[in-house]
């Protein structure tokens, strides 16, 4: 990413964070307003995909190894968005 963007060009990643709650998964997918089956099955999906998720430090190393040399993380519900900026 870091190649392509211009001068002060910006990359942003939105990943879903590795160190929310069953409550908080819970309590975003109450905000969806689904049926009481798609619920569940979204529960369970985000559930299982919050185990491969980034957690905002494993984020910030790798914004320090790279050409980056840092990120700014925000932390929205479940996720995190990653903006990663080229000097």
């Amino acid at each position: 990413m870091h190649r392509v963007l211009q001068p002060s060009g910006v990359a942003v990643i939105e990943d879903m964070n590795h160190d929310v709650s069953t409550a908080d998964i819970a309590t975003e997918v109450e905000r969806m307003g689904q049926g009481a089956k798609d619920a569940f099955f979204t529960r369970m999906a985000l559930r299982g995909l919050r185990h491969r998720a980034y957690t905002a430090d494993r984020f910030r190393k790798l914004a320090s190894e790279s050409y980056f040399g840092s990120a700014d993380i925000a932390a929205e519900g479940i996720g995190l968005i990653v903006r990663l900026t080229r000097a």
